[in-house]
């Protein structure tokens, strides 16, 4: 999959926010975090990975709920992995 999250730096607000259910192709939270890690190094190319990681993380939550399926009295599994971009930019002080 290619991504193009704009030109480093060129992202200081926001939210980033990945969601999926059960009714798609069925993914790892796991596949989510590394996908959101891969956007958020190509928004802060000098921060090495390891420091990355850490800084991140108490922007990023993982919510997991319920929601109605297609089918008639149907619940399907969705979960909603988010970054908070504008408090983590202020976090770094960028």
């Amino acid at each position: 999959m290619d991504m193009d999250v704009g030109s480093p730096g060129g992202v200081a607000e926001g939210v980033i926010e990945l969601t999926w259910n059960g009714a798609f192709l069925r993914r790892s939270s796991k596949e989510y975090r590394a996908l959101m890690m891969r956007m958020l190094e190509g928004l802060l190319p000098e921060l090495p990975l390891e420091q990355l990681a850490d800084a991140v993380r108490p922007y990023i939550a993982l919510d997991k709920y319920m929601v109605d399926g297609t089918d008639e009295d149907e619940l399907l599994p969705e979960e909603k992995l988010t970054c908070d971009l504008d408090a983590l930019m202020s976090s770094l002080q960028i």
